[in-house]
């Protein structure tokens, strides 16, 4: 997760704001992508969890890395 927190303070340092603005973007992204009644995308959102909960922006980055890799 030492990575992600690199990535998320790139972010904020490209975007001219705080670490804590990105996180509440990604934040605010994820629950408007988890709205979707599409059965496949909820499993999706699902996955990204450990809880099977909303994923943190943290879970979000790490899973949709690992899905990019593998394409």
């Amino acid at each position: 997760m030492a990575n992600i927190r690199k990535i998320l303070m790139r972010i904020a340092a490209e975007n001219h704001t705080t670490v804590a603005e990105v996180r509440r973007e990604i934040s605010i992204a994820i629950e408007e992508g988890m709205k979707s009644p599409d059965p496949e995308i909820q499993k999706k959102w699902r996955a990204m969890s450990r809880t099977g909960e909303t994923p943190t922006p943290e879970e979000a980055i790490h899973f949709l890395s690992r899905e990019a890799k593998k394409k």
